[in-house]
């Protein structure tokens, strides 16, 4: 074997072997979180976070790592969460009461609150480990350290907050009536202030000059000094929709989140005389909760945890080691190294490889996303669809910073968007509408509708001519030879399939493969000169799936399987026959029987799996541990003189591969850790082309 270093040639003479990995092995990728929507911080800056259904993280090296605590909770639906004086935590489960966590352990505390089940609204801590808190039935109780004691008493219906002043007053807010403060000598409760021209208060804090500010619905928030007097209305600034939260700091600087678009945090330095926006940069969700630590240091949490260090002008995001991801449907990494993935509010962005994502969505109204495709010309699209449902397809020219509705044929929904020629691109769909089949000429910025209209189109593929294949419910596969004009339904005897033909793809030598679902031994292929009119059932017992839901090939021509409760099958390249090896390849996935919506190469020829679950759990993004689809750079063509022609993305920091003698060939690929690849020998004619697999070494004969 040859190597080469920077400054040196050194010939050693070892035998390797060539042989492929048995399977793709996987990791778990950081991708979109569920809403964070309580976060509590202790005097020594560990944070608590939790989660709509995840239980509750936390982390103690402000927000690098997190660590799930939620074993020993009986469900992990948290709706609030709070530390008491003696930093114990308090929260309120999803139909279980109130746990404590103290030394490491929960524990149950519902002494004292009615039996069944009881919801929790708001805590807020007293002094000596004391603990307030609301329930959804309108009920205060205070917590004496042993049980719990109602303090409602003349308290009106609806309440929706409790807040502590400085002093250690306790505050209510009510829904209808407006705020109250409770005298806890008298067992009494007081209407603060004048009468409010809004009483329907959802939301209070006092803040360190003893300042009570309200929120109530239809965007008002309201201030009263804790002594009474007037409501004063505070607005300047703020947009004209509900907030999320109202809070504090120790500086009297007042925050305050809103419930549109992707979220906005407001604040206020003057006593909410004014207010700024401050996240101009997070794109997320609505912010629901805020919190302050000893440090001075702000969290907040949205679709996961963000932190601030200067009041709220500038965030990080926390998310990477937070394991909460929502449901996701669909994920594309584009050429130019963004990855997107879709989800039921919307496409997400991410441009540092997946360590954050910024929810995308600006011009969207249809927000549950299928599908996320590039087109040639480096466009992104999506088709999505809204709650009715409805379809629509949307494209983006900048990279995801805003989307444009391009289509809308009246589908149920649309299931595919696939590239034809340079700039046509072809999109199926299902049901309703006037047609299944819709094309578009200038790179998706229009489209026409084709007038096929069958039951439902699965999937579509075309060859570089004006060959197309459709997968559809119940007419099987059919195809048409001249662009789209005309179709054969159900060709090659293909409509008494069992179940939906979902995925039809060719591969580079134009063998057609077809996946259906419902039934065991689901993926069909016809030959080229075959054409669809004769196929092939695989029959190995290891693609015993329920169904075949993507289908991708690399570089080699091996062969990948998304595959419904199945995880991932592969074959590699072989002459296919009825009886070809398939190869369960799901570690590290979820289980071998994970339901696995898509596949995706990235640039650098890792693959992406979708695991999905209805709540994300178990699920997310898996990324292969290594490259199975290297990228162009790795593929040359002889030209029978000795020399190469290098492909055209050609990375500068490669060195291009030389000519030793004869026809041994070396190529280093990369450099930078001194590893080559010596192919030898090679009998190659003008024209042939070479693939390379980085950083394996190919057997060197003798």
């Amino acid at each position: 074997m040859i190597f080469y270093t920077k400054n040196s040639l050194i010939i050693i003479l070892l035998f390797f072997s060539n042989t492929l990995p048995s399977q793709v092995t996987w990791q778990k990728k950081h991708s979109p979180n569920e809403s964070v929507h309580t976060i509590d911080v202790s005097s020594n800056n560990t944070i608590y976070a939790a989660t709509s259904s995840y239980g509750i993280f936390k982390s103690e090296n402000e927000g690098v790592t997190w660590d799930n605590i939620s074993l020993g909770l009986p469900d992990s639906i948290i709706r609030e969460l709070k530390l008491s004086t003696d930093e114990k935590i308090f929260v309120g489960t999803g139909s279980h009461g109130v746990y404590q966590y103290s030394n490491g352990n929960w524990s149950a505390i519902n002494n004292g609150l009615p039996t069944g089940t009881i919801l929790t609204t708001s805590f807020v801590k007293g002094i000596n480990g004391h603990m307030y808190m609301m329930s959804i039935a309108d009920s205060v109780y205070s917590w004496n350290g042993v049980k719990w004691n109602n303090i409602t008493y003349n308290l009106p219906q609806w309440g929706r907050k409790l807040a502590m002043s400085t002093s250690g007053v306790l505050y209510a807010g009510v829904f209808n009536s407006g705020v109250y403060a409770y005298d806890g000598i008298n067992n009494n409760w007081t209407i603060v202030g004048d009468p409010m021209t809004n009483k329907y208060v959802t939301k209070i804090v006092v803040s360190a000059n003893d300042t009570i500010y309200a929120v109530c619905n239809s965007n008002n928030i309201f201030r009263c000094h804790t002594s009474g007097g007037i409501w004063t209305s505070i607005q300047s600034g703020l947009p004209a929709v509900d907030m999320t939260f109202i809070a504090s700091d120790v500086q009297n600087r007042i925050y305050t989140g809103s419930s549109s678009g992707n979220g906005q945090i407001y604040r206020s330095v003057n006593n909410g005389n004014t207010w700024s926006p401050l996240v101009n940069d997070l794109y997320t969700t609505a912010f629901g909760c805020i919190v302050f630590s000893l440090s001075g240091n702000i969290y907040t949490g949205a679709s996961g945890i963000f932190k601030s260090l200067d009041g709220g002008l500038h965030w990080s995001d926390l998310n990477a080691g937070l394991d909460a991801p929502r449901s996701i449907f669909c994920f594309k990494a584009c050429r130019n190294g963004t990855l997107f993935v879709g989800t039921r509010i919307g496409p997400w962005r991410s441009v540092d490889n997946g360590l954050s994502w910024q929810l995308r969505n600006i011009g969207v109204a249809h927000f549950n996303v299928l599908q996320i495709t590039e087109n040639a010309a480096g466009d992104i699209l999506f088709h999505a669809y809204n709650s009715q449902p409805k379809g629509a397809i949307y494209r983006s020219v900048n990279n995801g910073d805003n989307w444009t509705q391009v289509a809308a044929n009246g589908c149920d929904l649309y299931t595919k968007i696939k590239q034809h020629k340079a700039d046509t691109l072809w999109a199926s769909s299902r049901f309703s509408g006037t047609t299944t089949l819709s094309y578009s000429v200038n790179n998706g910025a229009t489209w026409n509708n084709n007038p096929l209209m069958i039951s439902a189109i699965w999937d579509i593929d075309v060859s570089k001519d004006n060959t197309i294949f459709v997968g559809s419910e119940t007419e099987g596969v059919s195809r048409s030879d001249n662009g789209g004009q005309s179709f054969i339904l159900g060709v090659g005897n293909s409509i008494p399939w069992y179940g939906n033909v979902l995925e039809i793809e060719l591969d580079e030598n134009g063998t057609i493969f077809a996946g259906s679902d419902w039934w065991t031994h689901s993926l069909w292929y016809s030959e080229p000169t075959q054409n669809g009119n004769i196929w092939t059932q695989f029959t190995d017992p290891d693609l015993t799936v329920r169904g075949i839901q993507d289908l991708i090939f690399d570089i080699y021509n091996n062969i990948y399987l998304a595959c419904e409760d199945g995880g991932v099958r592969m074959a590699y390249n072989t002459i296919w026959n009825a009886t070809t090896n398939w190869i369960q390849s799901s570690v590290g996935l979820p289980s071998a029987t994970a339901n696995i919506l898509e596949l995706n190469f990235d640039t650098l020829g890792y693959l992406y799996a979708i695991g999905y679950t209805n709540n994300g759990h178990n699920g997310g993004l898996f990324k292969s541990n290594l490259p199975v689809n290297p990228p162009a750079s790795s593929v040359y063509t002889f030209m029978g003189s000795g020399d190469w022609n290098i492909a055209s993305n050609w990375e500068g920091n490669r060195i291009a591969p030389t000519t030793l003698s004869g026809n041994k060939f070396i190529i280093i690929d990369p450099p930078t850790n001194g590893e080559c690849i010596l192919i030898t020998p090679l009998q190659l004619s003008d024209g042939a082309t070479l693939k390379v697999r980085p950083n394996k070494v190919l057997r060197l004969a003798d």
